[in-house]
Formats: structure tokens, sequence, C-alpha cells
């Protein structure tokens, strides 16, 4: 209810708590982007009749080495040349920085400098965090260009190499 009532209101380490909401829900959008990607993977994995094993399959290269019969298809290659656009690049490694490392640091979660690894981008030990809009821009980005893209592509996809049922058939004739 406080973040209702005063979303400015400091929290732990110079936070402002509407900022630390607003980074966490940027942050969760990213996770269940990323999410989804593995989610159209194995839609497309069980339209092209791959049976699916141990695990659910997630939007990695190796995994459309299993979609053999469509291999030479446009949307697939387009689909595939996601993993080189740089949106999707930086979101990954935000979520990968989310899930496995240490999240980037963000104004939103209180950061202005951090300290990094001492690199040539960073000689001093020290970065910048993102902005607030950064982080908004970088998430509405990752939507637009790369999450809507590969459900485009991958209904293409699926509408080419599927056949509809009967009664869905007779449906659309209605």
């Amino acid at each position: 209810m406080e973040l209702l009532r005063d979303p400015t209101q400091d929290i732990s380490n110079f936070r402002l708590l509407g900022g630390w909401w607003a980074g966490q829900l940027l942050d969760s959008a990213l996770i269940r982007g990323r999410s989804s990607l593995d989610r159209l993977m194995t839609l497309l994995q069980y339209v092209h009749v791959v049976k699916v094993r141990d695990r659910l399959p997630g939007f990695e290269p190796q995994e459309f080495d299993k979609l053999i019969s469509w291999a030479d298809d446009a949307d697939l290659n387009a689909l595939r040349n996601l993993f080189s656009n740089p949106i999707f690049e930086y979101g990954k490694s935000m979520r990968d920085g989310l899930i496995h490392r240490q999240r980037q640091p963000s104004a939103l979660h209180g950061d202005h400098v951090a300290n990094v690894e001492i690199s040539a981008n960073a000689p001093d030990g020290r970065a910048l965090g993102m902005t607030p809009s950064m982080h908004l821009q970088i998430t509405l980005a990752y939507y637009n260009e790369v999450l809507v893209t590969a459900c485009a592509l991958a209904g293409n996809l699926i509408a080419r190499y599927t056949k509809p049922s009967p009664a869905a058939a007779a449906r659309s004739a209605e």
C-alpha cells in the first residue's frame, strides 16, 4: 500500500520505492520476454514433430538444428538472425545478468555508479548505471524488435506447415 501512497519515499541504499518497483517490473519483462522466446521454440518443435525429451527446448542456436525440414525456410532463417540482433544480444545479456550473474547497474535500483571488473571500458573499475529512460527503452526495444518479430515469424512458419482440423476448416468456411 505504501507504494501507492508514496512512491517517492526512500528505501534502503538511497533508493526510491517507486523507482525500485519500476526496475523490478522492467527486469521481469525482460525475463518473461526471453521465456516467451523459449516457448516459441517449444511450439515450433512440436509443430515440426520433434520429440521433446527431458527438458523443454530454449531459444538457442542448436535447437534450430532440430527443425531439419524447415532448414531453408526464409522465416526460420530470419528467426535465427535474431541472435545477431544487437537488441537481442543486449537484452539477453541483461537477462543472463539477472539470472546467472549480477544484474547490470540501474538508477531505478538505486545504482548510480557500481564497482565492476577493471577493463578497457572501465579502467578505474567503475561503470555508470542505466538511467530510468535507458532501462525502459531497452525493454521496449526488446519487445518491439525481438519478441514481436519472433512471434510473427514463428506464426508464419506454423501457418504454412500445419493444416487446419476439419472442424476449424468448417468454421472458417462459414
